[in-house]
C-alpha cells in the first residue's frame, strides 16, 4: 500500500500490485506534515491506521518520527537486502548502481556495508 501523496511525488505510473489508500485521519497527516514532507506524513499516518505495516523510509526526519511513534520501518537498502536473502534478487550491486544513476544518495561507506551484508563486497 501507498498513499496518493506518495504516488503523486513519485510522478510516474506505479506497478498495478501497489494499492493506493489515503489515510483517514487527515488531521494526523497535517500534524506530521509539520515535521516531515507530505508523502512521508501520509505514509506514517497510514501505517498507524493499518495493522502489521512496515514503512519504507529513507528520509532521516521521517525515520526519527517513525521511531518516536514506535512504528517498524526499513529503508530501500533494507528492502534490497531482504529481497536477496529470500531469493527474490540474485544480486544487490546492479540495483545499487541503478539507484545511484537515478539520483539516490548513498555514501561510499554505506554502499560498501550493504555489499558486505549481501556477500557481494569485492574490496
Amino acid at each position: 500500500y501507498t498513499t496518493p501523496e506518495v504516488r503523486d511525488e513519485y510522478g510516474g505510473g506505479l506497478p498495478e500490485w501497489i494499492q493506493i489508500q489515503p489515510p483517514t485521519d487527515r488531521a494526523m497527516v497535517a500534524r506530521f506534515k509539520e515535521l516531515v514532507d507530505l508523502g512521508e506524513a501520509s505514509a506514517i499516518a497510514l501505517a498507524i491506521e493499518m495493522e502489521r505495516s512496515v514503512l519504507i523510509l529513507d528520509d532521516l526526519a521521517a525515520r526519527k518520527l517513525a521511531s518516536r511513534l514506535e512504528l517498524p520501518f526499513t529503508g530501500t537498502l533494507g528492502v534490497l537486502l531482504k529481497a536477496k536473502s529470500i531469493g527474490v534478487l540474485d544480486e544487490v550491486a546492479p540495483i545499487l548502481s541503478k539507484l545511484k544513476q537515478a539520483g539516490f544518495r548513498l555514501s561510499k561507506e554505506m554502499e560498501e556495508r550493504v555489499l558486505q551484508l549481501a556477500d557481494e563486497w569485492q574490496g
